[in-house]
Order: C-alpha cells, then sequence, then structure tokens
C-alpha cells in the first residue's frame, strides 16, 4: 500500500494558522482571482508545465480569501453575486481546470451549509471558510452521478452517530473539510463533515500513473469512524432548499466548461495568428467559436441572476427558473467547450499533434471527455419540461 497516505502527513501548512484577507466586494473578488491566475501561470512557467507543483497555489487561494466569497453577509461574508462567483471560478479553470474544480467543490459545501444548517452550525463553519480553510464534496463512484440508494447508513453512538466503512472520491487537493453524502439511522439524507485530521481516513490516488499531487481526484478510505452529531448537515429531499443547491452545482460546472473553452480558443486564435496564407475560412471558425463562447458566458449570468432570486425569495417558481437557466447554462458551455476543444484538435492533428494547450493537460483531457453523460443529463432535464412539462430533477448529484 505505497500509495496510500494519511492527509496529515501530505498537506499544505496548516490553514488555520494563516491570515485570510477579508473580501467585501465583488471587484476585490475578481481581483483576487485573477492575481491567483497569475501565481497559476506562473508556477507553471517555473516548473516548465509541470503540474506536481500546481496545487501549491491552494496555500495562495486560502490566504486571499476567495473561500469565504459566498459566506452570507450577515456572518461577515461578502455574499457576491452568483454570476460573479461562475466568473471567478471560469477565470481559474481556463489556467488550471484542477483548481477550478477544487474552488466549485468547496463552493457546493458552503452552499449547503448556507441551505440546511442550523444558525449553531453557521457561526461555525462560515467562520472556517473566511479564515480560508477548503471544505470538498465527496462523491461516490463518478462525480456529480450517485443515487442515493447506495449511501452508507449510520447507526447511532453515544454521542453521536458511526460512519460504516466506505471509499468516496474528492477533487484533487488539500482540504480542511471533506462533506460525505451518507443516510441518518431515521432514513434522512445527510452531508457528514469531516475533519482532515480525522483519525480513520487515508487517501490514494485515482490514476495509480499519476503522482498524488497530479491527482485530478482522490479517493478517501474511511475506516469505521465516530461522527459528532453537530457535524450532521440534514438534506430536505424535495425541497425547494435542494433545488437551488441543484442549480449553484449545475451554475458552477458550466463555469468549469467555461473556462476550458476560454483556454482551448485562446490557442486556436494563437495558431491562426501565426499561420500564413489561410483563407476566410479560419476567420469564420474563429468567429463561431467566439459566438458560442460569449453566448454562455451570457447565460451564465442570466443563471446567475436567476439563481440570486429564488435564493433571496425561494418560491416554487423562481426555483424552477434558476434549474431552467442552470441547466441552458451547462449545455451551452459544454458545447463551446466540446466546439473549442475539438478545433483545436483538429488543428494538432493537422500538424503531426505538436500543438498543445499553454493550460490544458493531460489531467484535464480525461477529466472532461467529449461525450459527456452530465451533458446529457441537462438536455434530458430541458427536454421533458418542454415536452411533458416535467420540472427539472431537484437533484445536486445527478438525475434521480
Amino acid at each position: 500500500m505505497h500509495n496510500v497516505f494519511r492527509l496529515s502527513d501530505q498537506r499544505l501548512p496548516d490553514q488555520r494558522q494563516q491570515s485570510a484577507a477579508q473580501l467585501s466586494t465583488e471587484v476585490e473578488a475578481l481581483n483576487a482571482a485573477r492575481d491567483i491566475v497569475g501565481r497559476i501561470r506562473a508556477t507553471l512557467n517555473d516548473a516548465d508545465g509541470d503540474k506536481r507543483q500546481l496545487f501549491k497555489v491552494l496555500s495562495s487561494v486560502s490566504r486571499s480569501g476567495l473561500l469565504g466569497i459566498s459566506v452570507p453577509s450577515d456572518h461577515c461574508g461578502a455574499d457576491i453575486a452568483n454570476a460573479i462567483l461562475a466568473e471567478v471560478i471560469a477565470l481559474v479553470a481556463e489556467s488550471a481546470v484542477e483548481l477550478g474544480e477544487c474552488l466549485k467543490s468547496h463552493f457546493q459545501v458552503i452552499e449547503a451549509l448556507r441551505l440546511f444548517a442550523s444558525q449553531g452550525q453557521h457561526s461555525v463553519y462560515f467562520s472556517h471558510a473566511l479564515a480560508g480553510e477548503q471544505f470538498a464534496l465527496a462523491s461516490y463512484g463518478e462525480p456529480e452521478h450517485h443515487e442515493p440508494s447506495t449511501w452508507p447508513h449510520l447507526t447511532a453512538d453515544r454521542t453521536g452517530f458511526r460512519l460504516p466503512p466506505s471509499t468516496v472520491s474528492i477533487a484533487g487537493g488539500f482540504w480542511d473539510w471533506i462533506a460525505v453524502p451518507a443516510i441518518d439511522p431515521k432514513g434522512q439524507h445527510v452531508l457528514t463533515l469531516l475533519a482532515r485530521d480525522t483519525e480513520g481516513l487515508a487517501f490514494r490516488p485515482v490514476v495509480d500513473s499519476l503522482p498524488q499531487d497530479q491527482q485530478p481526484d482522490v479517493w478517501m478510505d474511511i475506516a469505521d469512524i465516530h461522527i459528532p452529531a453537530d457535524n450532521l448537515i440534514p438534506l430536505t429531499i424535495g425541497s425547494l432548499e435542494l433545488s437551488i443547491w441543484a442549480s449553484l452545482s449545475h451554475l458552477l460546472n458550466s463555469s468549469i466548461d467555461l473556462g476550458i473553452a476560454k483556454s482551448a480558443f485562446a490557442d486556436v486564435c494563437e495558431h491562426h495568428r501565426k499561420a500564413k496564407g489561410e483563407d476566410m475560412s479560419a476567420r469564420v471558425i474563429v468567429g463561431q467559436l467566439a459566438a458560442r463562447i460569449e453566448g454562455a458566458s451570457a447565460m451564465l449570468e442570466r443563471a446567475g441572476q436567476k439563481l440570486d432570486i429564488a435564493q433571496v425569495s425561494a418560491s416554487a417558481d423562481s426555483a424552477l427558473q434558476a434549474s431552467l437557466s442552470a441547466n441552458t447554462a451547462a449545455i451551452l458551455a459544454k458545447d463551446a467547450a466540446i466546439a473549442a476543444k475539438t478545433t483545436l484538435a483538429g488543428i494538432s492533428k493537422s500538424r503531426g499533434g505538436d500543438l498543445t494547450s499553454r493550460h490544458t493537460t493531460q489531467t484535464q483531457a480525461e477529466t472532461y471527455p467529449l461525450n459527456d453523460e452530465i451533458h446529457q443529463l441537462n438536455s434530458v432535464e430541458l427536454g421533458g419540461f418542454h415536452i411533458d412539462e416535467k420540472p427539472p430533477s431537484a437533484w445536486p448529484f445527478g438525475s434521480r
């Protein structure tokens, strides 16, 4: 078991002892994200593209204050608009999709806390986020696809519960808190929050051929461990809150794809700038890609606005409108990513495979195949609404 390691032995300096900046405006959040992008590019340039150094940037993310920008204002957070949150993730994902995934997972957990946690839990966990601590949403099997029928069942313990042995995957990086889905003794769907130094947790790479600090995802093996009662976050199935959480998940997935599309598009444009004697067809292709990306960006902004409304004034209609817009944004962003990556791949093939995107890594290519099942699910959700008048699934883990 040489590839099994304790998180306490393989991690960044303890973020609890670091001083995180307090961001209070959307401009500050975007400036912090751009600073992180600069650090990502400097890290990759210094390491000649070696991704082993990339996750060290997470230490800067922690200190930047970005991990607290979605915390509600009544808990001293910036509580920025969802469109800006999506833009922050897209900016980071354009340079390093792995770090974009880490941010997406973090903000999913923060939203779950906002929607479902108690006031006491808000005070505790939001303060951790504002201090620069990172949360991660664990998944069973493929990310965003999991039926709760296979979630582990908690058993009652003297001062809380016990989580039976299980294995989950987490977006690669380093974490302070891991949210693991489970079923409590009453049959309620819950998230169990595990501190990174909890005894009984072991971590190993998903892809054995990659070093641990280059992993797109990491397996976490959970022994039979105790869970304090205050570490459980109940998920109310069928609620407006769950639909809102699902919409945020779709929006953040869209942000990742938009970042991928912009990265590939930049490389396509760079190639054509250097090419000699090209006809008008190249301009047509680039123009069409630009229109796809701009359309996806506009839809992300619209979906973010709809989600803002649903969060402030939750109703059946506002939750439905947010869901429809978020699913639409997911489809358009994925379409843009597929078109840009396909165009870049065609250029690379015509040049004998010697064109490599500056920011698109092998890990990224493997994690985001062109025939994406999530893309199909978003399409099915929208088609089902327009044909059968069936609202999209209010479920953040995929279609139920």
